[in-house]
């Protein structure tokens, strides 16, 4: 310790608690978080949202060279029903079909990992209902027949780009224009008669 006037040049650090950062406790924190177990990091994930067996598996790999006990880990979460990929096809089918289409909601699916006859199943109503959900998605969405082709083809490939089949967007804008035209059509009545 050199020998100077407080405040000018004092080398010492302070006790942790004491005006400095305590970085050992930084540290212990850091550890702690990271040090989970491979089950606490699954749970922590399958708190935040619902995974897929396939999308778990491959997050948790990377924190452990033993894949039969991630396995086994995997199969106990299903066992507790914690881990399900019915629930997660669902879950997914649910909050994205309102503003998706068929296609693009099974591409997520099977880019998840979960299986085509769980896929299906979930997927079962969203094949009833592709048109109607087109069809309030161009209403909300453009509001106002296309002025011109270029803007009907605009229009066009936003739908498919939501994952609705061209048959079905070639419907949903002829569907479109019917309805803004007939709006059009009707006359305001006059509030001077």
């Amino acid at each position: 310790m050199r020998n100077a006037a407080p405040g000018q040049g004092d080398t010492e650090t302070p006790p942790p608690g004491r005006g400095s950062p305590n970085v050992q406790g930084v540290d212990q924190a850091l550890k702690k978080r990271s040090g989970l177990s491979l089950k606490g990091r699954a749970l922590r994930l399958l708190t935040r949202r619902d995974h897929s067996r396939v999308e778990l598996r491959s997050k948790l790999l990377a924190h452990t060279e033993d894949e039969v006990a991630l396995d086994l880990l995997l199969d106990d979460l299903e066992d507790t029903r914690l881990l399900s990929d019915r629930r997660f096809a669902e879950v997914v089918t649910r909050s994205k079909g309102e503003r998706f289409g068929y296609a693009l909601v099974a591409r997520t699916l099977s880019r998840k990992g979960v299986s085509s006859d769980l896929a299906a199943e979930a997927l079962a109503p969203l094949r009833v209902t592709e048109r109607e959900r087109a069809l309030d998605i161009c209403r909300r969405r453009f509001g106002q027949p296309p002025a011109d082709l270029k803007e009907r083809a605009r229009q066009h490939r936003f739908l498919l780009g939501r994952g609705f089949d061209p048959g079905t967007v070639s419907w949903v804008l002829k569907q479109c224009d019917k309805e803004f035209r007939a709006a059009a059509a009707v006359p305001v009545p006059d509030p001077d008669c």
